[in-house]
């Protein structure tokens, strides 16, 4: 039996998913949503396996636009957008950014949001019973379908969630819905913010015949580069960020520290044990799990909401212990108990075959940076314990000195401080360690890419390193791309700052499609969807 390479395993051909027929239209903020429902193999490249439910929204038009209607489905009689959503681990309600639709509608498409494996409406994975009522059980029987697996059955599960089979999955959706309305499967155009440009770079490397054309805001993956090159650079990014932050609010050296003796106090038992700050998700709130803040700085106007941030919790320390609202809004800084999969998937979606594990790549890289002293193990514990041996420590870490808060690295004390991640413990050691994960990108493919691609990256991007982004286009020379970039937008531009971030991709689109015809397109050529679809169509003829 010949054993396939990592490529030809990667690209086997795949099913269309089953449509079940329980299609519903639903009206929100005034825009028509077809909700529609698929069966998909939760394991691609094998036959006669479980299947997973794939849950995709339809935005047909405004309220008022006469649609169509077959078997249930409001037939999408225009180009179709394919909004991938950040993440990973992310649901993807279509309603959330109203200028995105107008503009995508306006554009002449109608948008598809698709609920990735796992979350939202599609088959949830969870490990845990909390807020049943929020996040019912996935299983048959009702209760999760993690729950009773051995750790290594939840790692084998967990690893089939990562973007190369959310792209098997949308692939899957567009050959059956598009057959279904057309009679044959029909390109679309995917439009990806951060991991969503992971999502998408995967789809332009296994199945590029499927795409008229690719936008892709904060999201250009570090092909070929492993986790640690790509945390060495974000921890660089993050430490300019913190230093921004202290030097902008000079006074919040101080709240810092003290915040975080408020919290190592409001923690300990009865008996002085270290047991953390009860969270309304069933977790609990320590130190380390304070500076997780520091994710916002990488956020739109980031200063000003960790300073809006801190000015709540000093309020509360103010009357001695945290009000329910304010932990709930630490919650928030990281929502691994509403979406643990972007804590089991961070790392992971980097690794591919040929590269080592990534072996806690953040809390690796960080315990090298004297900023990140506080990942030692025990680290809060010596500053805060009073004892005559752990003075000198104080003094050399804590005392009068600037604390860095981190982003979205993920810790292995989150599995310990996150009600959500506690049950996932023991999978997530095992995927640190796993090694022969299935390819993710196909760099020759890249190379000769035939799909006009629009991308506007963010040069102080905490996220998505700018630097590796730029190698990608580069270094790995992906033909048909213009690469935009900005000083002063940040990560979440797309929904903060749309009226600047939307035309200027859609320029970029029309330089693609240009370049690719090497013409400049006329104004009434690069007015809509139907219209550049029709050049290439054209084009490719």
């Amino acid at each position: 039996m010949s054993v396939l390479s990592p490529l030809d395993d990667a690209k086997r051909p795949i099913k269309a998913a089953k449509f079940q027929n329980d299609a519903t239209l639903e009206v929100h903020d005034g825009y028509m949503i077809n909700i529609l429902s698929f069966l998909v193999p939760i394991d691609h490249r094998t036959t006669d396996v479980e299947e997973i439910t794939i849950t995709v929204r339809m935005v047909i038009g405004r309220s008022e636009t006469n649609a169509g209607r077959k078997d249930g489905v409001y037939l999408p009689s225009k180009p179709i957008a394919v909004y991938l959503v950040g993440g990973p681990g992310s649901d993807n309600p279509p309603t959330a950014q109203k200028a995105m639709n107008d503009f995508y509608l306006d554009k002449g498409f109608q948008i598809l949001y698709m609920d990735y494996r796992g979350m939202g409406k599609s088959t949830i994975l969870r490990a845990d019973f909390l807020n049943e009522e929020k996040f019912p059980g996935s299983g048959q029987d009702g209760t999760p379908t993690l729950q009773n697996l051995t750790p290594q059955q939840q790692a084998s599960r967990l690893a089939l969630f990562r973007q190369d089979n959310i792209v098997r999955d949308l692939e899957a959706v567009r050959m059956s819905l598009c057959k279904f309305v057309h009679g044959h499967a029909e390109k679309w155009t995917l439009v990806g913010q951060s991991y969503g440009g992971w999502v998408s770079f995967s789809y332009l490397s296994l199945y590029p015949q499927s795409l008229h054309m690719v936008i892709v805001t904060g999201g250009i993956p570090p092909v070929g580069q492993t986790a640690d090159a790509v945390y060495k650079n974000t921890y660089k990014t993050l430490i300019k960020a913190c230093d921004g932050f202290y030097n902008r609010y000079p006074h919040h050296e101080a709240n810092v520290r003290n915040m975080l003796d408020f919290i190592a106090k409001l923690g300990k038992d009865a008996s002085g044990n270290n047991v953390g700050i009860p969270m309304p998700g069933g977790g609990i709130l320590t130190p380390e799990r304070f500076l997780c803040l520091g994710r916002t700085l990488g956020t739109t106007n980031g200063d000003d909401k960790v300073d809006q941030a801190l000015e709540m919790c000093l309020a509360d320390k103010e009357v001695g212990t945290f009000s329910q609202e304010t932990l709930i809004k630490i919650e928030g800084w990281l929502r691994f108990e509403e979406r643990p999969l972007y804590a089991i998937l961070q790392e992971p979606i980097y690794t591919e075959p040929g590269m080592p594990a990534a072996d806690w790549s953040a809390e690796r890289i960080g315990k090298t940076l004297e900023q990140y002293w506080w990942l030692e193990q025990g680290a809060f514990h010596k500053v805060f314990s009073g004892l005559p041996e752990h003075v000198a420590y104080r003094e050399k870490h804590f005392t009068g000195k600037r604390i860095y808060m981190s982003a979205e690295h993920i810790y292995r004390f989150h599995y310990d401080q996150y009600q959500a991640l506690k049950p996932l413990k023991s999978a997530a050691n095992i995927l640190a360690q796993k090694t022969d994960w299935p390819l993710l990108f196909d760099a020759a493919q890249l190379a000769k890419n035939e799909v006009p691609i629009s991308s506007l990256s963010y040069n102080r991007d905490m996220f998505i390193d700018w630097e590796h982004s730029e190698n990608t286009v580069t270094k790995g020379k992906v033909k048909n791309i213009v690469v935009d970039s900005s000083e002063d937008l940040m990560h979440t531009a797309v929904k903060d700052r749309s009226g600047q971030v939307l035309p200027r991709i859609w320029s970029g689109v029309i330089q693609a499609i240009g370049e690719k015809l090497s013409r400049q397109l006329t104004d009434e050529e690069g007015k809509s969807a139907e219209s550049l679809i029709a050049l290439l169509e054209v084009e490719k003829k």
